[in-house]
């Protein structure tokens, strides 16, 4: 197997997790924390796709992202949050408020299909590529925030594929690892 049918192949089954674990999620526990002080399951699962549509387009591409299309227009009053990095949890409220379940999944696919398509076209020597990233968020308000940098900022140096491998799967697996404990404990606290 070759390393981008490995890629995809891991990026379907990520994608697939993604609809296994939160796609019967409740409204009720969509806006649920695991705790006092964490963010919603409703903001963690939107952060999922976020993270992947930002590095894919903006980090790796310097291209717009799919949420920046008028077919997410509707999304537009979150755009100073970003992608949920460095926010305060008022605003990461304000996200799983703001979004649903359905939007969300529709979104993830948006990406999920992106990404297929770019890593069947991408040259295997890109993933030794250290882009220029820092310039392809300069110009953005959301990605200049003290939050957002020191979130990032030990990313900057990543080649491509540390990118996919550490918050396009990593990151997100370790979101849908607390997404999937979230739900199961707020499902067994009913009974």
């Amino acid at each position: 197997m070759n390393i981008k049918a490995y890629l995809a192949l891991q990026f379907k089954n990520l994608n697939g997790v993604l609809h296994g674990i939160a796609g019967d999620i409740t409204t009720e526990e969509w806006l649920s924390r695991p705790g006092p002080g964490q963010n919603t399951l409703g903001y963690s699962v939107w952060h999922c796709p976020r993270i992947q549509d930002h590095f894919l387009h903006r980090w790796i591409q310097g291209r717009a992202e799919l949420v920046e299309n008028s077919r997410w227009s509707h999304w537009s009053h979150l755009k100073l949050l970003g992608v949920g990095v460095g926010i305060t949890l008022n605003e990461s409220d304000t996200i799983a408020h703001t979004t649903t379940l359905a939007d969300t999944l529709t979104y993830a696919d948006e990406v999920h299909a992106a990404l297929l398509a770019w890593l069947a076209e991408m040259d295997e020597d890109m993933l030794d590529v250290v882009t220029n990233a820092r310039e392809h968020v300069r110009s953005f308000p959301e990605y200049q925030t003290p939050g957002y940098l020191d979130e990032m900022n030990n990313l900057f140096p990543v080649p491509v594929s540390g990118l996919l491998m550490r918050p396009c799967m990593g990151h997100v697996h370790r979101h849908l690892g607390e997404i999937e404990i979230t739900r199961d404990i707020l499902r067994k606290a009913k009974f």
